[in-house]
């Protein structure tokens, strides 16, 4: 029977956003957006930025900055008659991570001493 021993862990819970607009058959719908870390041209929050992005939400902030671009870029549109319906949908994100060692240890087959220099090829 293999002894484990816990790692580092991480938990905790706060509120993440998404902003959404009513679309023509009255549902709400998510805004689109490009979800990556950073979110391209609104700054993801210090806290939390990163469990946001993984489940597809931002901060508050974030969100509302979404929501008034997207009514921006709708008022631009001379196709568009009435400006969108939108809103900021809040969730509460609860998560625990933790890790566990295991028993396989990887041992590097060269070793290179921080005062040594390694010769570069000529």
């Amino acid at each position: 029977m293999s002894d484990t021993k816990e790692g580092p862990a991480l938990s905790g819970s706060h509120t993440a956003y998404e902003a959404e607009f009513l679309d023509v058959d009255n549902k709400w719908k998510s805004i689109p957006t490009e979800k990556r870390v950073p979110f391209e041209g609104v700054p993801s929050p210090v806290f939390y930025g990163k469990v946001n992005a993984i489940v597809g939400l931002m901060g508050f902030e974030q969100a509302l900055a979404i929501a008034y671009w997207f009514m921006a870029a709708c008022s631009a549109d001379v196709t568009r008659v009435s400006a969108p319906k939108v809103r900021i949908q809040g969730y509460d994100i609860r998560y625990s991570v933790t890790a566990t060692r295991n028993d396989v240890m990887m041992v590097p087959t060269q070793f290179v001493a921080a005062t040594e220099t390694v010769a570069e090829d000529e």
